[in-house]
Formats: structure tokens, sequence, C-alpha cells
């Protein structure tokens, strides 16, 4: 018996809400909701239409700021490269003549005393208790 007080009670809540929403009272109530909801949804429509020019122009402007940018560093970037080409041609010109590389001499050692090698340090041993 317990088993089917859902369905009895399902049963009657659906026939409950049919009968509602058959009355003259739920009509009227849904097609106010609905001219509401058409009123709101083209106004809505309307506001992402503006939006969409004001977006339309922010990407124009920040597009033309990324170009304008580049074409800064584009400037900057074949200056550098023209002053590093003449740079080396000017540097030859005005260099010295060069000198020998410097040779360093190995330390003296002592032959007879060899060196002795290192030792490790070790861990200390733990007492066994």
């Amino acid at each position: 018996m317990l088993q089917f007080l859902p369905f009895v009670l399902g049963i009657l809540s659906g026939s409950a809400a049919v009968k509602a929403a058959r009355s003259r009272q739920a009509r009227e109530g849904f097609t106010r909701a609905r001219a509401s909801l058409g009123k709101a949804g083209s106004q809505l429509r309307e506001g992402f239409a503006g939006s969409g020019s004001s977006v339309r122009q922010a990407t124009v402007s920040g597009l033309a700021a990324l170009e304008q940018g580049s074409a800064r560093l584009r400037e900057k970037l074949e200056a550098t490269e023209a002053s590093e080409q003449a740079a080396p041609v000017a540097a030859e010109a005005a260099a010295p003549a060069a000198r020998k590389p410097r040779v360093r001499k190995p330390a003296a050692t002592d032959a007879a005393a060899p060196a002795k090698p290192k030792k490790r340090a070790t861990a200390p041993k733990k007492d066994e208790a």
C-alpha cells in the first residue's frame, strides 16, 4: 500500500495542475506573461544591437593601437640592426694591433711530496641501546 502512495499523489497533483492551467484566470496570466517576456526580449535585442557597435569600435581602436605599437617596435629594431652593422666596421677601423693572448704557467708543486687524499666526513655512529 505504501508503494502506491507516491503514484496516487502524483496523479492527483497532475490533475489539479491541468485543471488550474485550463481555467480562464490562468490563460490570462499566461498571455500577460508572454507579453511581458516579448517586451523584455525586444529590449534585450535592442541592447545587444547597441552594444555590438560599441564592441566593434573598441575592437577597431584596440587593433589600431596594436598596429601603431608594432610599427614603432619595427622601426626601433631596424635602427638597432643598422647601428649594429655599422658598429663592427667602425670598431675594426679604430682597433689597435691585437696582442697575443697571455699564457699562464702551471703553478710550481713539490714533486717529492705528493698530495694526500682528503678524508671524507663521516656521520657519528649512533649508540646502540
